[in-house]
């Protein structure tokens, strides 16, 4: 059990690096988790391309698998708050009025997150204006933290320099599809003629979300230094590296896994 003040620490973003990083991975398994879970229970076929995120959710369409994606969601979005503010402060040396900005679009699209698992699809307009704020105030968030990552770029003399001139083409590739995603998932909301593919470039964009949670936030406290996607400690960095490929695989398999035990149990039912 945690201790009153190590929780506050944790809340406010001050713990151990390693200890986000864990959080993120597990709010990450939840997601597939109950995704997958959520489409078992769905009464028909449920297909990426045809069926939205929020259809696992909605208690008309998924009367019993909603139980499971919404209340999951709100864990999820709950456990982003600590994830915020620890970005947040890791942010703060490079630019902290930027960082301050980052920090309030991330807390409050971690709020439109929180009330997507409150109210379901069938509660429109709600539901729609909090799937808008969450995927807005992400997309603001993590373009923000390009910028902060830039002017850190431009800084020869900083102690980060090192770690992210190296890895900035893998910086650069993420946040061109996280907005490659989210460009065409807003595309083809506003236009009817291009609605049929709304469903897969939010799957997409969900999906670069996520990569982006796992991969951003590994950095490891070490005096001022900011490590992306590459930590000091061998051993620590082989673990990551395994995690985010085992979560890569399971997300590659959640449509195989769970298309193949609908029909097994429509078979029996």
């Amino acid at each position: 059990m945690l201790s009153k003040p190590t929780l506050i620490k944790f809340i406010i973003g001050k713990s151990n690096s390693k200890i986000y990083f864990k959080s993120i991975y597990f709010s990450t398994t939840l997601m597939i988790s109950i995704s997958i879970l959520s489409q078992l229970f769905f009464p028909d076929n449920f297909f990426f391309w045809n069926h939205t995120i929020s259809s696992q959710g909605s208690v008309l369409r998924n009367p019993i698998g909603n139980i499971f994606w919404r209340s999951g969601i709100i864990i999820i979005a709950l456990l982003k708050f600590p994830d915020m503010m620890f970005i947040s402060n890791k942010l703060k040396s490079i630019s902290n009025n930027l960082s301050e900005i980052s920090k309030a679009c991330g807390l409050i699209a971690t709020t439109g997150f929180v009330f997507i698992g409150v109210f379901p699809e069938d509660i429109k307009p709600l539901h729609g204006i909090c799937a808008f704020v969450c995927f807005f105030g992400y997309f603001i968030m993590i373009n923000l933290n390009l910028v902060i990552i830039s002017l850190e770029l431009k800084n020869k003399n900083s102690s980060n320099y090192h770690y992210l001139i190296k890895n900035r083409n893998k910086i650069r590739i993420l946040y061109i599809l996280l907005d490659i995603g989210f460009f065409f998932m807003v595309i083809s909301s506003i236009f009817e003629s291009f609605s049929a593919f709304f469903p897969l470039w939010e799957w997409f964009y969900l999906f670069c979300l996520i990569l982006w949670f796992l991969m951003f936030p590994t950095f490891l406290e070490h005096d001022k230094e900011i490590v992306v996607f590459e930590v000091k400690s061998s051993n620590f960095a082989q673990r990551i590296k395994s995690r985010v490929s085992q979560v890569s695989f399971l997300v590659l398999t959640n449509f195989i896994f769970s298309f193949s035990l609908q029909n097994k149990i429509k078979n029996f039912s």
